[in-house]
């Protein structure tokens, strides 16, 4: 508060976000779980609103995108302070890119797509199998993106993990986080690609599920195996957090 004689002056509590994302997507925003609201992106890909009356405080908001495609990002996180009768801007919230594979299995040599949506103009990075050197394309102007990719150099008969970032080719700066880890199978065997992390089956993704998987951490299969690619392991933890319920 501010005094001024017999007057007295009390700043509002407000929070302004600004962030982008793929253009024309919908932007479902957490709070401690839960949804604070939904939002879109423009055509230029940039998104904000504005959240009034905030209790002062650490703070952390959730965002994640459904794109066009019905194709859904991963969650980003950004962990702040709320100043008490002051306007705290959060900026720079850059949400990773979708992504998909299709199809989700395929006979040995023949080729996959990696597709999915992110900024235009940007320029985004693929990563197969963890693998250092990835392959790369540039978006579209409504931000589109795909890349057809061999299957020749993977292992036959097994699952393998894609994932994706983008940056900015003349700003390094501008930077993703990664996409969700996703899964396709390469061989002619008969496997289940429709994963779940319902490690209980009692139709949530919860603190249970994870304690099923941490006990099975680093273990060569069994239930907690989700991705099904003979390990216990980060892959299989990001799939459940990106089917987390709570």
């Amino acid at each position: 508060a501010v005094e001024d004689g017999e007057f007295e002056f009390e700043g509002d509590t407000n929070v302004n976000v600004y962030g982008r994302a793929c253009p024309g997507s919908t932007i479902t925003v957490l709070r401690d779980g839960e949804v604070e609201r939904v939002v879109e992106s423009d055509s230029s890909s940039e998104f904000s609103f504005t959240l009034v009356d905030q209790t002062p405080g650490i703070t952390t908001l959730g965002f994640w995108v459904l794109d066009g495609g019905d194709r859904r990002s991963v969650t980003y996180s950004a962990t702040f302070q709320i100043i008490q009768n002051a306007v705290t801007t959060l900026s720079g919230v850059l949400i990773p890119p979708t992504i998909a594979v299709v199809p989700e299995q395929v006979p040995y040599g023949e080729s996959v797509s990696f597709e999915g949506c992110a900024i235009p103009a940007t320029q985004v990075q693929a990563y197969i199998d963890e693998g250092e050197t990835p392959e790369e394309t540039l978006v579209a102007s409504n931000g589109d993106w795909a890349m057809v990719y061999d299957t020749t150099p993977l292992s036959n008969e097994s699952f393998h993990t894609v994932k994706a970032n983008y940056i900015d080719p003349t700003n390094t700066e501008l930077k993703s986080g990664y996409s969700l880890i996703t899964n396709f199978y390469v061989g002619n065997r008969d496997v289940d690609t429709n994963l779940t992390a319902d490690l209980n089956f009692d139709g949530f993704v919860n603190l249970t599920d994870f304690s099923i998987l941490l006990f099975n951490w680093g273990g060569t299969g069994g239930i907690a195996d989700i991705n099904q690619d003979g390990s216990v392991s980060l892959a299989d933890f990001s799939i459940m957090l990106f089917y987390w319920t709570g």
